[in-house]
C-alpha cells in the first residue's frame, strides 16, 4: 500500500494521501510530505483465527465500533477522491461497510 501511495504522490503533484492502518508498523516508516495517517487500535489474529484486541483493555465489539467510527470520520472530513483497501474489502467484522456506503451515497449526489 505504501508503494502505491508513493507512486501516486510522484505522479500527481497536488495529491494528499491519508492512510488509515490498523498495523503498528507504520510508525517505523518515514512519511513524505502530502502523506499522513490516522492509526486505528490494533487487533491481533490469534492461533484459532480469532481477532482479539491487541493492546487496549476493551472488548472486540467496542474496539471494532471505535475503528469503524474513526474510519467514517476520516472519510467524511478528508473527502477522498480515491479510497483504496488492502486485503479484505470490508475489513474486520465489516467495519468498512459504513464508510463504503457513505462514499456511495455522497459521491452519487455529486455526479
Amino acid at each position: 500500500m505504501l508503494a502505491i501511495c508513493t507512486h501516486l504522490l510522484d505522479s500527481i503533484p497536488k495529491l494528499s494521501i491519508l492512510v488509515v492502518p490498523g498495523s503498528p508498523m507504520l510508525h517505523n516508516f518515514r512519511l513524505p510530505k502530502r502523506r499522513d495517517y490516522i492509526k486505528l487500535p490494533c487487533l491481533n489474529r490469534d492461533s484459532s483465527g480469532e481477532m482479539p484486541v491487541k493492546y487496549l483493555e476493551t472488548g472486540i465489539n467496542e474496539t471494532v465500533k471505535l475503528r469503524l467510527e474513526l474510519i467514517l470520520s476520516a472519510i467524511a472530513n478528508f473527502k477522498p477522491d480515491i479510497f483504496l483497501v488492502d486485503k479484505k474489502p470490508y475489513n474486520i467484522r465489516n467495519e468498512l461497510k459504513a464508510a463504503i456506503e457513505y462514499l456511495k451515497k455522497t459521491y452519487r449526489k455529486l455526479l
